[in-house]
């Protein structure tokens, strides 16, 4: 009986071996796609003064996905703090800050898939 189980193993490994030899190989696993890169930082940003209050600009962004700027503030010794978000346009008026005082700020492009761009160039001015 040993041979007969013998060929029986024999037969069912050669059956095992030409299944596995026509079966189709696994995809490989799937890798989550990367995240786009953030929003370009808006660039030409300048300040004034006006009686009102400082004015800050920038150029608009070429991105067309961009839904508005955050502009951020940060007076001498101070952390910067957002003061404006989703501003649609390229200006905001700053009407708080004192006068002779030492003000720098800075503005992101914001967009709906892509988040926050890093901050444009700082830029400086003395109210």
């Amino acid at each position: 009986m040993t041979n007969r189980h013998d060929a029986v193993a024999v037969a069912m490994l050669l059956i095992i071996a030409a299944s596995l030899s026509h079966a189709q190989p696994s995809p490989p696993p799937q890798q989550p796609s990367p995240s786009p890169p953030p929003p370009i930082p808006p660039a030409g940003v300048q300040v004034r003064q006006t009686s009102k209050g400082i004015v800050v600009q920038w150029g608009k962004s070429l991105q067309p996905e961009i839904l508005g700027y955050h502009v951020s503030r940060a007076g001498v010794g101070k952390a910067r703090e957002r003061i404006a978000t989703r501003v649609a346009g390229t200006e905001f008026l700053d009407p708080v800050p004192v006068k002779g005082k030492l003000y720098r700020y800075t503005v992101t492009a914001v967009s709906k898939d892509r988040g926050e761009s890093l901050p444009s160039e700082e830029v400086t001015v003395r109210r």
